[in-house]
């Protein structure tokens, strides 16, 4: 006779498989933010989460066809055929993509770049704060601690491509259901230069999108200034900091010395 398997058994089995995509604690992270963002995080004292459908990626959070390829080679069996009168794998792959897409409009999302080596990107310096901007650094342990409220997970994205097999889906939930899994860490082959670290929601609220950070000294270990900003930048986000009382926070220049009027 087959031994039963618990519930306990199999959440021990699945965050096993799901390793690669939890970072440690200690992890430092950047977020790159042009100047508006910043001082916006600074006054309201909030770290402000993106709707997934609004992101530039019209992919964001689509099943990979490796998935979708797995699973229909399930409804194709024998058993499943016979439990179920009407067959129609046309249908079936229809409503599994309807069903993860609506997720779209209800999972909010924080973007960061996990910080190897201390070595920041010159594309994410271009992209998110180009001359007038910053790079706050913290830790996924700080992170956790702050969205913890909101039910957050906090997940390394894996960068995939067509030929990408072997996925095991992390979850935003502890539900071993369908609906609960999370293609969220999922972008594709060419992004992967951002080293993307995620911190991510459901909800249907719309209204309630950011979380407090009660101690921004505290969240924040250092700030990079962009390598393209002069030397007055500099100085204007120091005395910012002064002003918000904020000023035992550590203030550097990117190591990214593209303009010598950074020096």
């Amino acid at each position: 006779m087959a031994k039963k398997i618990t519930i306990e058994e199999l959440d021990k089995e699945w965050k096993e498989l799901i390793k690669e995509y939890i970072p440690n604690d200690n992890t430092v992270i950047l977020r790159y933010m042009d100047f508006p963002k910043f001082m916006s995080l600074l006054q309201n004292r909030k770290l402000y989460f993106t709707r997934a459908d609004k992101f530039e990626d019209p992919l964001e959070g689509d099943v990979p066809s490796v998935y979708i390829d797995r699973l229909l080679a399930f409804y194709k069996c024998d058993i499943y055929k016979i439990l179920h009168d009407k067959y129609d794998l046309d249908t079936i792959k229809k409503d599994i993509l309807g069903k993860f897409k609506k997720y779209r409009s209800e999972t909010f999302i924080s973007c960061w770049t996990e910080n190897r080596n201390e070595t920041e990107s010159y594309a994410l310096w271009k992209i998110y704060a180009k001359e007038y901007g910053v790079a706050i650094q913290t830790t996924v342990g700080k992170l956790k601690e702050i969205t913890k409220s909101k039910g957050a997970v906090i997940y390394r994205v894996k960068y995939i491509d067509d030929s990408t097999t072997n996925l095991n889906v992390p979850r935003f939930s502890k539900k071993l259901t369908m609906e609960s899994q999370n293609f969220f860490v999922y972008k594709r082959a060419e992004y992967c230069y951002e080293n993307e670290i995620r911190a991510m929601f459901t909800t249907d609220d719309c209204y309630n999108l950011e979380v407090l950070i009660d101690n921004v000294e505290n969240f924040i270990d250092k700030i990079y200034i962009s390598p393209f900003a002069e030397k007055w930048f500099f100085d204007l986000i120091k005395d910012i900091l002064v002003k918000y009382e904020l000023n035992k926070i550590d203030v550097v220049t990117s190591k990214v010395m593209l303009n010598s009027k950074s020096k």
